[in-house]
């Protein structure tokens, strides 16, 4: 199913939409749609389920996720009850100018939201400390609303305590002279992730020690090399589901798992569904 182009325009007097919802419409159908700007999503309390690209899970008292630009995604929650709050902030990579983000003080930040064009999901811990301020926010006059929400990315982009939805290049963050480096781990890994890709053999290609290019990737990707490649291999798999009909069995081959029981012991560890679950939300989702 193709992504719907949704248009959205700040009130007047503002450079980025705020929205709190206590309740969601009685005909409310989530649809599968894209939009320019970057969205932060808040949910207090609430269940649902995350649908950002390929990434398919259910969350359970509350969520807090950032969108990047263009990133196709469902509605995060199709019903909120009595002590059940959503809080939606979207905003243009350029709504401060077109070289805001390019400030030095503001390189952390830039970074996290290079890291959202692959959708980021904050943890537990994050969502408590930054939840609470996203709710003041909604309170604000509209010049310190702009003045708290620079605060809140800021802070955000402090944590490391995130969970990338979508793996591959666009998701990891390096310093410049970095990338040839990445890129050549990353194109590595792309082209070969249905073999048995050895430890020693990428390090050797980089010109490192297995253990230096372990400590080099945790760094530069905030995920061990072994995860990155698996979370690869499960989002590949994820694609075949939404656009083949082929069999588990023959998903877990073609991506790169010898072991049928070893692919399905990934996948829901990294989806935290089984693959027939994930299935089946696509059946529900897309009909």
């Amino acid at each position: 199913m193709n992504p719907q182009f949704e248009r959205i325009q700040p009130e007047f007097g503002t450079s980025f939409t705020l929205k709190k919802f206590y309740q969601s419409a009685p005909n409310y159908k989530p649809s599968w749609h894209y939009h320019p700007e970057l969205e932060l999503v808040y949910v207090e309390n609430g269940s649902g389920k995350i649908h950002v690209g390929r990434h398919l899970s259910y969350f359970k008292n509350g969520c807090l996720v950032l969108i990047g630009s263009n990133l196709p995604h469902l509605g995060f929650v199709e019903r909120l009850t009595a002590n059940e709050i959503e809080i939606v902030a979207q905003f243009k990579l350029d709504f401060l100018g077109p070289q805001f983000f390019d400030a030095p003080e503001m390189l952390k930040v830039k970074q996290m939201l290079k890291l959202s064009l692959s959708g980021i999901k904050f943890s537990r811990h994050v969502r408590r400390e930054v939840g609470g301020k996203l709710l003041e926010l909604v309170e604000m006059d509209n010049f310190n609303k702009l003045l708290y929400f620079m605060r809140i990315l800021n802070q955000l982009s402090e944590y490391d305590d995130f969970e990338i939805l979508n793996v591959g290049e666009a998701t990891m963050v390096s310093n410049p002279q970095d990338n040839d480096r990445l890129d050549e781990i990353f194109k590595y890994v792309r082209n070969n992730f249905n073999l048995d890709i050895q430890l020693k053999e990428i390090s050797k290609i980089v010109n490192m020690t297995p253990p230096s290019f372990c400590r080099y990737f945790k760094k530069a990707t905030n995920v061990t090399f072994t995860e990155y490649v698996n979370k690869f291999k499960v989002v590949h798999a994820t694609k075949l589901m939404s656009e083949t009909n082929l069999s588990i069995t023959e998903i877990a081959d073609e991506s790169g798992f010898n072991n049928k029981s070893h692919f399905i012991k990934q996948f829901k560890k990294i989806t935290s569904q089984k693959p027939s679950e994930y299935r089946a939300g696509l059946i529900q989702a897309f009909g």
